[in-house]
């Protein structure tokens, strides 16, 4: 029988913690980072009913609506709303990036998000979805 030390797993471990590969991530370091993750932490589709994207791959300015897409298809904001759908449709026609939200009420919003930051976009995602549906205050939350 093998000895501990011989076992490949303990063989892999040692060649990583070697090379200073990190396994685990790391703690944003960049501003826009971290205000991205500040304001996803924020964030919840509880009254959106659709949304829509639209961008152009080759166009440089469709980096941020790309990571938006990658975030709100994240798990744990889609569990705030699984009867959301979520929509992408990729032209190669040097459009704008466009994102169309349609909330519960009936209203409908358009993001032209050319110039705009990731943590940008989020934020102003935020600041209408909290206008349209505000939590419900929780008793033991308020301070007497």
């Amino acid at each position: 029988m093998a000895g501990a030390s011989q076992l490949p797993g303990r063989a892999l471990i040692e060649k990583i913690r070697k090379s200073r590969i990190t396994l685990w991530p790391v703690r944003p370091t960049d501003p826009e980072r971290v205000a991205l993750y500040t304001f996803l932490q924020q964030s919840h589709l509880k009254p959106v009913k659709r949304i829509s994207v639209k961008f152009d791959p080759f166009d440089p300015d469709s980096k941020s609506i790309r990571e938006f897409l990658y975030h709100v298809n994240g798990y744990k904001l889609r569990l705030t709303n699984p009867d959301c759908t979520v929509r992408q449709q990729v032209v190669c026609d040097r459009s704008e990036p466009i994102i169309d939200v349609d909330l519960d009420n009936g209203q409908k919003l358009i993001f032209k998000t050319r110039r705009l930051k990731a943590h940008e976009i989020v934020e102003q995602f935020n600041r209408v979805v909290h206008k349209v549906y505000k939590p419900p205050l929780d008793v033991d939350d308020l301070k007497f």
